[in-house]
């Protein structure tokens, strides 16, 4: 790309995500069931955190002290907005 410098440095990829949660219990299970996530150990904090894993990913739950709004988010033109990568029905994962 134009203006990038040889020695920049660049990412590939991410390890975790980190997103608040009203209630902790709650969002484990919806992840657990629906994407079938395995909860990990997570280290201490000064507030109420779960860690759960798909592959190589994390999610790091952090206890939200109030419920918010649900974050809507843009779908492209013609696509879909999808923060997993799912098998389509009838392939191999």
């Amino acid at each position: 790309m134009a203006g990038e410098r040889e020695d920049s440095l660049r990412a590939n990829g991410f390890t975790h995500v980190s997103v608040h949660a009203y209630n902790l219990d709650e969002s484990v299970r919806f992840y657990t069931e629906l994407f079938e996530m395995k909860e990990i150990p997570a280290p201490d904090f000064p507030s109420p955190v779960r860690w759960l894993r798909v592959g190589d990913l994390q999610l790091h739950l952090f206890k939200s002290a109030r419920r918010r709004e649900v974050l809507r988010l843009s779908v492209p033109r013609g696509g879909r907005a999808t923060p997993f990568l799912v098998p389509s029905a009838g392939k191999e994962a």
